[in-house]
């Protein structure tokens, strides 16, 4: 047995259980050619004088050399825990118990598993292994924790100015590929290319008007808004002002 986690790779270090007593398991899928794998760890009071191990609270996994999921399903509460591919995590074990029975599984395995259980309480994490690229194709890690879709953005100029004071113009069409939109007033006269600094309007939801609200929005001199990045709304984009030739800043990421 083991007191100590194995070193992980480069993204995972530092995240890994807090020093507390643990139980390291090698489950051989690989050395053994299995798919399927069914145990019970019992903390009894004898294995308790060995390891002062007064209860199973949280375990960790490495799956990080195999290309599908390992699935470990605890018996006795029917909690299901999934580690994806090429990733390792740690995962509450829910009811803390000395007598845990499980079924652990993992298809065409390329490697065995570790797992190490600990008596510590840890909150549930998981890191991939593997670096991604810039420009490589979505990955999506849906159970259990969270969904990473990595892309490489296009950045395309909207900026413009407005042809006859109060009649909007449209600095960008509708766009589903929309993935971040921002816009900016000037802060001067000068950099509004007219005499006297004024407010700018835009909106996604129709019309901009020369006042704030039904779906138009103000922008101050020196003001500018940004969509974030992820869900902007993907209408066109309406911009009015009062002065012809107030010009503007914009720019939509896809």
């Amino acid at each position: 047995m083991s007191n100590n986690i194995p070193n992980a790779t480069p993204m995972s270090r530092g995240v890994r259980p807090k020093q507390g007593k643990q139980l390291k398991l090698t489950i051989p899928f690989f050395s053994q050619s299995i798919s399927t794998y069914t145990t019970r760890l019992a903390v009894s009071e004898t294995s308790q004088n060995i390891h002062n191990m007064d209860n199973i609270r949280s375990v960790f996994v490495d799956n990080s050399q195999n290309a599908n999921n390992f699935t470990l399903s605890i018996l006795d509460t029917g909690q299901l825990l999934v580690c994806p591919p090429y990733a390792q995590a740690i995962f509450p074990i829910y009811f803390g118990t000395l007598d845990l029975q499980f079924n652990a599984s993992l298809s065409a395995a390329t490697a065995d598993v570790t797992c190490i259980f600990t008596n510590t309480n840890e909150d549930a994490m998981l890191w991939s292994t593997r670096s991604i690229s810039a420009g490589s194709t979505a990955v999506t890690v849906s159970n259990p924790f969270v969904t990473v879709s990595p892309y490489n953005s296009a950045t395309v100029d909207k900026s413009g100015a407005i042809s006859i004071g109060g009649t909007a113009i449209t600095a960008a069409n509708a766009n589903s590929s929309r993935k971040r939109f921002m816009i900016m007033n000037g802060t001067t006269a000068g950099s509004q290319n007219i005499a006297a600094a004024e407010s700018l309007f835009f909106s996604f939801t129709g019309t901009a008007n020369l006042y704030c609200g039904g779906g138009t929005y103000e922008l101050p001199p020196g003001a500018s808004w940004d969509s974030g990045a992820g869900s902007p709304p993907l209408g066109a984009v309406s911009v009015n002002g009062a002065t012809a030739a107030h010009r503007f800043t914009a720019s939509e990421m896809t």
